[in-house]
């Protein structure tokens, strides 16, 4: 029953993902019961990321409070970067409480620098408790209670033994344990069955040369074995373990002495298994090996570096280079699990000593099918070592003579290091394949991978750059800064050829078959992300040319950004909400047309940012933006499953949603996006997250961005120096808001005209904060045409007006409540009373019906100045009072108190 629960519930958190599962750790597949394969495929960083967070949600499923998991891993001073990272992400996974991590490592090998200490302080920065505990070697009074027990005697009468042992081992737990074994062995320590008590010889015990470590101890124990045992162990030694499968394979071994002419021969060699098999079980008899279901491995490590240690330093690599012979000659007549990365792993230790070239390529090309296995797993770290082994294997006439092999380990290497985060290595091999490749379509997998590389590490204009070369290269060119006019003309020449082809017709269009097209749209899709982060202006000559080419050439996954894009272009800047709501539509159904799920979340973050908004109610696009979150984040698309994070929170803020729970949840996604390292979204959820606090009252200067979230000048500075004009709008809209929130109208028009920049120059700015901050200009213009009277400010409020007119006529939800308010400040400006009154009230009652409780309090609050400024005391009265109460209801305490002081009714 227990069993079934597990199973159920592991597979309502993983369904999906159960195949890409099942396919990195076979042994799940029967356990969910998952498909062998699954229509939706990921490589590179995406697999990577993939594997995490689908690894996390299995472990979540597979632990609960009442049957919590204890995980427990030995030597971890040896873990791989890759595997540190895996235990990290689980360790850190806030959402699991009921996983308890137990890892034990040598200290004295883990100095300042290393990974595993690294790592540590990145889990106890996260804010996960790690309690060290010190194991030293045993003191004398546990060697004699260990010898007591182990004896049956007193501790008293021991206490000589104790005292012998001690001196010669210092206490070293595999030390004693050896030592008094080897005392037995020798008949130094014996059972007296006349007296019935154990005995030993003191003297001859001390005066027994002892090496002083347990290597040495080892070494001394294992030579007293026969030749055939010591030659067993020492092939063991070399694998570091062997399943039954593996002693098959062995048994083809001849006595590996022999391929040395200048070593002793071997009078004891021996071709059987069974003999292998034979001195395997007695190891383990004699303590030496472990056995755990059909794999034999070392007891403990210092027992095969001893074993090792026994053969010649010369005749190692020999002995390496005859076990993988043997097991590549095998491999594929073999079930035996990583046989492929055992084999290449032998050989590769062996590498110095193959010097016929025709040998070497052949390990070469056994180390590109590990590579490419251990990259199908997503253990990019593992990957990256046998494509770089077999790169050691090739000499300088490589390219001229194994093209095609030099290409693919060049290829290979430079994907594996970009996922990995090691991009001086990566630089390096890119180097090598551009100047070797033959053509241009050979560098296209090794260009793409430079163009992700540049993204991730925020070098976004170089990877812009990057990408349009190849777009010339390819016979796609645009411009990196396109005039106005250039953009008109490609948005008038993409609207002819679409003409008025129905959504049914586009999708029933022919597959592309240009593999070279095919990659041009990837790439145009790839540099779209830079664009929209650094909002360039390319970014509409990318969209356009992607819908160019799906009409010309046929469709594909790549299509669905096209539409999408070019969806958000008409929103933005065209004003066609109608046809950007179809396009939207239809980018989505191409997206399931193609099974492209790996897609969802970028072009849900284009769709539902950027079009849905402007034909529906805004609270509508908060469950398909967490949907699509997940779904990114289950394919590995880290960046746009991000990207859909931050722009829930951004719509579940201006929603008017209940301020507490907003800025809990925008706590949390911060945390995940810093663990993933997407700098770009946490900065924008910062400041939305500062705003929130500010309106809570949890700040110093309510019309400033710093505090526990976010320093406004230090974001802003940087934002502004690396021109991610996304976030400098982010501060200067929010800031303006902030300030007109909290009185101070002539900072908030300063803060507001430099965000009205940003959105001029940056051409396309389709998200709802457009609305927003439309609407804030008109308000704060109002205010200042009273104060001031100057006409300009009248001329920017009118326009604010013109533009709420048209959107109220498409999402009336979202924008009637908000024109009703501006029309009341004009009429109040006027010195029109009962339209001012009536537009107010309208306000109130649009506000409270659509759920947008933040303009509810607000129109109160501006209703609430107009009845005072016209001397009617008690609906002023009444107006603060719904003001306050309705702030306090959205949680804005720090707003609602600074009614209360200032306006004390």
């Amino acid at each position: 029953e227990s069993f079934r629960e597990t199973r159920a519930a592991v597979q309502e958190v993983v369904h999906s993902s159960g195949a890409f599962l099942g396919n990195l750790i076979p042994g799940l597949r029967n356990f969910m019961d998952a498909p062998l394969n699954e229509a939706v495929m990921v490589d590179g960083m995406e697999a990577q990321n993939r594997f995490k967070f689908v690894l996390r949600l299995f472990v979540r499923a597979m632990d609960t409070a009442a049957k919590p998991i204890v995980l427990y891993l030995d030597d971890l001073q040896w873990a791989d970067p890759a595997s540190l990272e895996l235990i990290s992400s689980l360790i850190t996974d806030k959402e699991n409480r009921s996983l308890l991590f137990i890892g034990s490592y040598r200290e004295n090998e883990v100095n300042r620098v290393h990974p595993l200490n690294l790592h540590f302080q990145q889990i106890e920065t996260s804010g996960v408790p790690i309690t060290k505990i010190g194991i030293d070697s045993l003191k004398r009074a546990h060697v004699n209670e260990l010898i007591s027990d182990s004896l049956g005697m007193s501790s008293d009468v021991v206490q000589p033994l104790t005292d012998i042992v001690y001196r010669k081992t210092f206490g070293n737990v595999l030390f004693v344990l050896q030592f008094l074994k080897s005392l037995f062995d020798e008949g130094l320590l014996r059972f007296s069955s006349d007296i019935k008590i154990w005995e030993w010889d003191s003297t001859a015990i001390e005066s027994r040369h002892l090496s002083n470590d347990a290597v040495g101890l080892m070494s001394q124990k294992i030579l007293s074995f026969p030749k055939e045992a010591q030659y067993s162990l020492k092939m063991v030694a070399c694998l570091g373990s062997v399943c039954e499968g593996l002693i098959h394979c062995l048994a083809g071994v001849k006595d590996l002495s022999m391929v040395n002419k200048k070593s002793i021969q071997s009078s004891n060699a021996y071709t059987e298994n069974s003999a292998l098999l034979k001195w395997i079980i007695f190891f383990v008899e004699e303590g030496l090996l472990t056995r755990e279901g059909s794999k034999y491995k070392f007891a403990h490590d210092q027992i095969q570096v001893s074993a090792y240690s026994l053969i010649p330093e010369d005749e190692k690599k020999l002995w390496h280079l005859q076990i993988g012979n043997e097991i590549s000659a095998q491999r594929k007549t073999t079930n035996i699990e990583n046989v492929l990365f055992i084999a290449a792993s032998q050989l590769n230790r062996s590498q110095n000593i193959i010097t016929e070239k025709g040998e070497r390529i052949k390990v070469a090309l056994l180390n590109l099918e590990a590579g490419e296995k251990a990259m199908s797993s997503s253990v990019f770290h593992l990957a990256a070592h046998f494509f770089e082994s077999g790169r050691n294997l090739l000499d300088e006439k490589c390219w001229d003579d194994n093209y095609r092999l030099s290409l693919k380990l060049y290829s290979y290497s430079s994907e594996v290091y970009y996922c990995i985060g090691n991009y001086n290595s990566m630089e390096l091999v890119l180097g090598e394949l551009f100047v070797h490749a033959k053509c241009f379509e050979d560098k296209f997998k090794a260009y793409h991978t430079q163009i992700q590389a540049l993204g991730a590490q925020d070098h976004l204009y170089d990877s812009i750059k990057c990408g349009l070369f190849v777009l010339e290269k390819l016979g796609e060119p645009c411009d990196l800064f396109p005039s106005p006019q250039v953009i008109r003309s490609e948005y008038i020449k993409t609207k002819d050829m679409l003409g008025s082809k129905t959504e049914e017709e586009i999708l029933g269009r022919r597959l592309i078959e240009d593999s070279q097209i095919e990659f041009a749209m990837r790439v145009a899709s790839t540099i779209l992300s830079c664009c929209n982060r650094v909002r360039s202006s390319v970014g509409s000559s990318l969209a356009f040319r992607l819908v160019q080419l799906s009409l010309r050439h046929g469709v594909c996954s790549y299509s669905a950004i096209g539409f999408a894009s070019y969806g958000y272009f008409l929103s933005g800047v065209v004003g066609d909400y109608e046809g950007a709501s179809s396009y939207g539509k239809l980018s989505l159904r191409l997206v399931e047309t193609f099974q492209a799920k790996e897609l969802t979340a970028k072009v849900s973050a284009l769709v539902y940012a950027g079009i849905k908004p402007w034909i529906n109610i805004l609270r509508t696009s908060l469950k398909p933006l967490i949907d699509a979150h997940e779904i990114g984040m289950r394919y590995g698309d880290i960046q746009h499953a991000c990207e859909c994070a931050m722009q829930y929170c951004s719509h579940a803020y201006q929603c008017g949603e209940e301020l507490e729970k907003v800025e809990k949840e925008m706590k949390n996604y911060c945390g995940m996006m810093q663990e993933y390292k997407q700098v770009s979204s946490r900065k924008f959820v910062q400041v939305l997250r500062q705003v929130t606090l500010n309106l809570m009252g949890q700040s110093e200067d309510s019309m400033v961005l710093t505090g526990d979230a976010m320093d406004q000048e230090v974001i802003l500075n940087d934002a502004i120096e690396r021109e991610h004009w996304t976030i400098a709008l982010m501060i200067y809209h929010h800031g303006s808001f902030l300030c007109y929130f909290f009185g101070n109208s002539e900072l908030a028009s300063q803060l507001a005209e430099r965000a009205q920049i940003i959105m001029d120059k940056t051409l396309c700015s389709a998200t709802f904060l457009v609305c927003n901050h439309a609407f804030l200009q008109g308000l704060i213009s109002f205010e200042l045409s009273r104060k001031t009277g100057e006409a300009k400010w009248k001329s920017i409020a009118k326009e604010s007006i013109e533009k709420m007119e048209k959107w109220a006529k498409y999402v009336p939800s979202s924008c009637q409540h908000k024109l009703a308010l501006l029309k009341a400040e004009y009429a109040f400006f006027l010195g029109q009373d009962t339209n001012a009154a009536k537009y107010f009230e309208m306000a109130t009652e649009g506000s409270g019906k659509n759920g947008f409780i933040q303009d509810q309090a607000l129109s109160y609050e501006r209703a609430g100045i107009f009845y005072l400024a016209r001397g009617d005391v008690s609906k002023a009265s009444e107006c603060y009072g719904q003001a306050h109460n309705k702030y306090l209801q959205w949680g804005a305490k720090g707003k609602a108190d600074h009614i209360r002081i200032n306006f004390p009714f």
